[in-house]
Order: C-alpha cells, then sequence, then structure tokens
C-alpha cells in the first residue's frame, strides 16, 4: 500500500488503464475462444456428420429402390420392361458406388473405417446374387428368380442394410456429441463471461474509488491545515509525507510553516525588545527635555550655573548616546525581520506554485478518466459483434432445420422403405432447434454483457464527477494560499515602515548628540556666550521634543506589532 502511494499521480492513473485494458483483453479472449470452439462444431457438425446421415440415407433409398427393381423384375412378364427395370438397377447401384465412395473421403473412425470396409466387401457378394436374380428375371425364369431372392438376396439385403443403418447410427451419434459439447461450450462461456465481466466492472470502480480516495483526501487534509494557518495556528504540519504530488506539496506547506512560525517567533521576540527600547527611549528623550529645559532656566545665571550646565550637557551627552546605540539595535532588529519577511514572502510563492501544479495533474486525471469511458464504449461496441457471429451460428441452425424438413419431405415420398431416413432426418431437427436454443442462450450472454458495460461507464462517470470536486478543492486552497501571501506582503509592509522611522529616529538622535556636543563647547566659553547658549539650549529642546514624539509613534507602532503577532499560534 506504501508503495502505491508514493506512485506518482501518471502511474496511478497508467495502473487504472492498465487494468482496464487487461481486463477488456479477457473477457475479448474468453468470448471469441469459446465463440471460435462453438463455430468450429457447427462447421463439422454440418459438414461432418449431417453429411455423412444425408449421404447414408441417400445409399439406403437407392438400395431399396434396387431391391423393388429386383421384385419388379420377377413379377413382371415383359422383356422390354424387365430391360428397362435392369437399367435402371445398374443405374442405381452406380450411383451408390459413387456416393460409397465419396463417403470414404469423410473423416471415419476406427469404427466406422472398419464398418465401411464390410461393407464394401457385403456389395460385391450382393451384386452377384443380384446379377443371378436379373438374369433369371430376364430369361422369364420367374420361380427360379424368385427363389434366389429369398435364399440367397433376401438375407445379404438384411445384413447389407444392418449395416448402412449402423453408419447412420455412428454418423447421427457424432452429430449429437458436437451439439453436446456447444451446449456445454456456451454454458462455460456465459458463466466465463460474466464472472470475467462482474469481476472486471467491480475491480475497476474499486480501484477508481481507491485512487481518487489517495489523491483527494491528502488534499482536503492540506485544504484544512491551510485554513488553520490562514487563522494565524501554524501548530499543525500535514502527514502525507509520500512522494507522490501530494506528499511534495505536503512537505512544501510544512517547510513553509516551519518557516513562517520562526519568522513570527523572531518577530515576537525582536517586538518584546523594540517596546522595552522604545519605552527606554521616550524616558531618556523626556528626560533630556526636562534637562533641556533646566539648563534654558539657568541660563540667565550664567557665570554661577556655567559649571552646574556642563555637568548637565555631559549628562545629556552620555544620555543621547546611550539612545543612539538603543535606536540602531532597533534599525537592525527592523531590518532582520524584514529580510526573514522576504524569505517567508517566497517561500509561500513557491508553494502556491506546487498547488498550480496539482491542479493541472487533477485536469490530467479528469482527462484520463474520460478516456477510461471510451474504452468501456468499445467493450459494448466488442460484445456487439459477438451478438453478431451468434447470429450467424443461428441462421446456420435454421439452414440445417429447413435441410432436415427437405430430408423429412424426401423420406416421406419413399414410403416404407424411407421410414429410417425419416427418423433421422428428425433427430437432425432436433440438433438444429437445440444449435437454436444455444444461440439463444448465447445472446442472452451478450446482453449480460453490455448490461455490465453499461454499469462500468456509469462508475467512470462517477469517478470523473469526483475528480473534478477534487479539482474545485484545489482551487479554494489556491485562494487560501493567496490569503496567506497577502498578510505576509502586509507584514513586510509594516516591517520596512518600523525600519524607516528607527533610521529617522537614529538620524535625529545624532543630530541631538551633536547639538549637545555644541552646547558642551559653550558652556566652556565665557559669559559672553551665553545668548548663542540659549539659542542652543532652545534648538537642543526642540530636537528633543522631536525624539520624544518620534519614541512616542515607535512604541505605538511596537505595540501594534505585538497585537498582530498575538493571532498567531506558533
Amino acid at each position: 500500500m506504501r508503495i502505491f502511494h508514493n506512485l506518482k499521480l501518471r502511474s496511478k492513473l497508467f495502473v487504472l488503464n492498465a487494468a482496464a485494458i487487461i481486463f477488456l483483453l479477457l473477457v475479448g479472449t474468453v468470448s471469441f475462444v469459446y465463440v471460435n470452439q462453438m463455430t468450429a462444431n457447427s462447421r463439422v457438425m454440418y459438414e461432418e456428420s449431417l453429411m455423412k446421415v444425408k449421404s447414408i440415407n441417400q445409399v439406403i433409398t437407392n438400395f431399396n429402390r434396387i431391391m423393388a427393381d429386383m421384385l419388379q423384375m420377377i413379377i413382371n412378364e415383359g422383356p422390354e420392361e424387365n430391360r428397362a427395370l435392369n437399367e435402371h438397377f445398374q443405374a442405381t447401384f452406380e450411383t451408390n458406388s459413387k456416393l460409397l465412395t465419396s463417403y470414404k473421403d469423410f473423416d471415419l473412425n476406427a469404427e466406422e473405417q472398419a464398418i465401411y470396409d464390410t461393407v464394401m466387401g457385403s456389395r460385391k457378394e450382393l451384386r452377384s446374387f443380384e446379377d443371378e436374380v436379373a438374369n433369371a428375371a430376364l430369361d422369364n425364369r420367374t420361380s427360379e428368380a424368385y427363389q434366389l431372392y429369398l435364399t440367397k438376396l433376401e438375407p445379404k439385403k438384411i445384413e447389407t442394410e444392418a449395416l448402412y443403418v449402423q453408419l447412420a447410427d455412428l454418423a447421427e451419434a457424432a452429430a449429437k456429441q458436437s451439439n453436446e459439447e456447444n451446449i456445454q461450450a456456451g454454458a462455460v462461456s456465459k458463466t466465463v463471461s460474466i464472472i470475467s465481466v462482474t469481476t472486471a466492472v467491480v475491480v475497476l470502480i474499486l480501484l477508481s474509488l481507491f485512487i481518487i480516495r489517495s489523491i483527494t483526501r491528502p488534499i482536503r487534509d492540506l485544504q484544512h491545515l491551510m485554513e488553520q494557518a490562514a487563522d494565524g495556528d501554524f501548530t499543525s504540519v500535514g502527514t502525507h509525507l509520500y512522494r507522490d504530488e501530494a506528499g511534495a506539496l505536503t512537505r512544501s506547506y510544512n517547510t513553509m510553516v516551519q518557516s513562517l512560525s520562526g519568522l513570527v517567533k523572531r518577530i515576537a521576540e525582536n517586538a518584546v525588545t523594540l517596546a522595552a527600547s522604545s519605552e527606554q527611549l521616550l524616558a531618556s528623550s523626556e528626560q533630556s527635555a526636562q534637562t533641556t529645559q533646566h539648563i534654558a532656566g539657568q541660563i540667565q545665571d550664567i557665570s554661577s550655573g556655567t559649571e552646574s550646565q556642563a555637568r548637565g550637557t555631559a549628562e545629556i551627552s552620555r544620555t543621547m548616546e546611550e539612545m543612539n546605540i538603543g535606536i540602531q539595535r532597533i534599525a537592525e532588529s527592523a531590518s532582520e525581520l524584514a529580510a526573514d519577511s522576504q524569505d517567508s514572502e517566497r517561500n509561500v510563492a513557491s508553494g502556491h506554485d506546487k498547488l498550480e501544479e496539482a491542479i493541472r495533474e487533477m485536469e490530467q486525471i479528469h482527462r484520463s478518466i474520460g478516456s477510461l469511458s471510451e474504452v468501456v464504449t468499445s467493450l459494448n461496441e466488442k460484445s456487439a459483434s459477438i451478438g453478431d457471429i451468434t447470429d450467424t451460428i443461428k441462421a446456420i441452425a435454421e439452414q440445417t432445420s429447413l435441410l432436415s424438413l427437405n430430408a423429412a419431405i424426401e423420406a416421406a415420398r419413399a414410403g416404407e422403405e424411407g421410414r429410417g431416413f425419416a427418423v433421422v432426418a428428425a433427430e437432425v431437427k432436433k440438433l438444429a432447434e437445440q444449435t437454436q436454443e444455444s444461440s439463444a442462450s448465447v445472446s442472452g450472454l451478450i446482453q449480460d454483457i453490455q448490461s455490465e458495460t453499461k454499469i462500468a461507464f456509469q462508475g467512470m462517470e462517477l469517478s470523473r464527477n469526483q475528480a473534478e470536486n477534487g479539482r474545485v478543492v484545489m482551487s479554494d486552497v489556491s485562494r487560501v494560499f493567496d490569503g496567506i501571501m497577502s498578510s505576509t506582503r502586509h507584514l513586510s509592509v509594516q516591517l520596512h515602515e518600523v525600519s524607516a522611522v528607527t533610521e529617522e529616529m537614529s538620524a535625529s538622535s545624532e543630530q541631538v548628540l551633536a547639538t549637545v556636543e555644541s552646547t558642551a563647547v559653550i558652556a566652556g566659553s565665557a559669559k559672553d556666550m551665553s545668548q548663542s547658549v540659549a539659542a542652543a539650549a532652545d534648538e537642543q529642546l526642540a530636537s528633543v521634543q522631536e525624539v520624544t514624539g518620534s519614541a512616542a509613534y515607535l512604541s505605538k507602532l511596537a505595540q501594534d506589532l505585538q497585537t498582530s503577532i498575538e493571532r498567531f499560534k506558533i
């Protein structure tokens, strides 16, 4: 099972198509073999058994005509009429000789060959007796001719006729055996075909449902995971880690979630640092503002407060240096977060590309199932062709029945002498009717196969609809990916904005630091520089107020960033 899950989509579809083709070949081969067997048996029954029966019955009819000519010659006293009867007897005998010669060309078994040889030997003796009776009748020796007929010809006639009947019975038995083989072959063909078709339909439907389930189930699981990720839950990961396309998509999703989780964790940590640094910066700027105000108040008493101002300026310079270092750390953290955000955005884009590839594979599944429906339709057409062959066999059986009817008519015309031939004709008609029944059974089998094929076609339609549903699910997953990409881009914009603000604050703090240093120089100057010091103090106060505003805005951004991060679960 694990090996099957590791197969690519095209390999799974190849397995499904190969199974359909194998079952199609199996059903077609079984039907072809048994139909050929029935056709061959029907041909043998017609060309061998029935033709044998027809030939032997004709020989029996001619033989009875010869015996009738013999009796007629004995009864008649007119020489002209007897010569005509003698010529008719001679011609009929030659006809029988030709029939028996052609009978030898049939495929005779050992028993038939032995009887045939006996018949040929008996005919030689019979011919000599017939000549004796005919000569005595032609010479008007009626009593002698009749005595010869009774003592020699009649016993030989009975013996020879019995041999003819044995040959006819053997041919009839062979025809009956062929018919039984046809009936048995038809029953076996019906059973095997029904089992094969039913097995093929069940296996193909189960295999189709299994393949569709192996494709759509991991996609639905991945859709659920992406919905959780869209809600900010990065704690769940995909478990379908096979080597197929769904497994590759799941591994890409897991990698993306791990990257996003790490990114959010680093953002959360840096957000805490950013908030703390912002608070520290705000406190430092407020302290700098207070200090600057104090310097401005003491500016009037420059001579007494120069020393105090110098100390205050040094303290401001040290505080501004610390604040500048904090701002630089914030700027570095913001830059690092922006870079991580860009990496996450690239991972999300890669996952979106994998999803698009999966959607194309689902469309290929939809087309392949359509091709499989065409294979099932072809199976239905082949079944119709087998039905045509069955109609041909039925036509042969009807022709055989007509032949038996003609034989019965000839037997009726022959009267008492054709009674044995009438019995054989009735058996031939019975065999023809049994053949028609076998053809009807095969026709029923074809209808069953077509019904099962229709069920298989409906199963393929169900599989096609499920593949279409899978494609729709993949489209929904694609939209979830788009939402994740949008959120990632928005977060990246916020981080770039934070980075820009911290750079602006760094520039402002450097400006304040330069002002403080300038103030320190002025504080060490003479008393006449007090006005310049006052102006510098005012400038410093404005700069410190600007830094305080920037610090307050940075603190607000840090709080907003923490609020945005709190919705994520990592």
